[in-house]
């Protein structure tokens, strides 16, 4: 029988909890401008977490919101869904949602789906923080 220790004897696998393959931790770097880093496999899983979130960064009225995906190893079809209804709702309220990310695959992702066309991407944190932004991988103006 395989399985690992549970209550004392030998339980199955199924019945343990694994840590979730990803994390989000939000931080200010300026009043009304936060960043969300991301890191691992940005699921069907991480969605319910992930609008929550961004969610209550809406909710102090954000000027910018950054979504560091530097540390992601993987992103779906959920999670793209979910940053561009966030682009959406932030826009409404005067603000802007960026992405940070130099994983081709991740870029590829992006340029496939058209979210290249409605997110402006960045190679670094310090890029997207900036009100002068440089070294845009792709750059929308606001209202196109």
């Amino acid at each position: 029988m395989h399985g690992v220790a549970h209550n004392g004897g030998l339980g199955p696998w199924n019945d343990v909890e694994s840590p979730p393959a990803y994390r989000i931790e939000t931080y200010s770097t300026a009043p009304g401008q936060y960043v969300m880093a991301l890191e691992g496999e940005l699921d069907l899983a991480a969605r319910a977490e992930l609008d929550r979130a961004l969610e209550q960064l809406e909710d102090q009225s954000p000027q910018r919101v950054v979504a560091d995906l530097t540390a992601t190893t993987f992103v779906d079809a959920s999670t793209l869904g979910v940053l561009e209804c966030a682009q959406r709702r932030l826009r409404a309220g005067a603000a802007e949602l960026r992405l940070v990310c130099s994983d081709s695959h991740i870029l590829k992702l992006l340029g496939l789906t058209g979210l290249d066309r409605v997110l402006d991407v960045f190679d670094t944190v310090a890029q997207a923080v900036s009100p002068s932004p440089t070294n845009v991988v792709w750059f929308r103006h606001a209202g196109s």
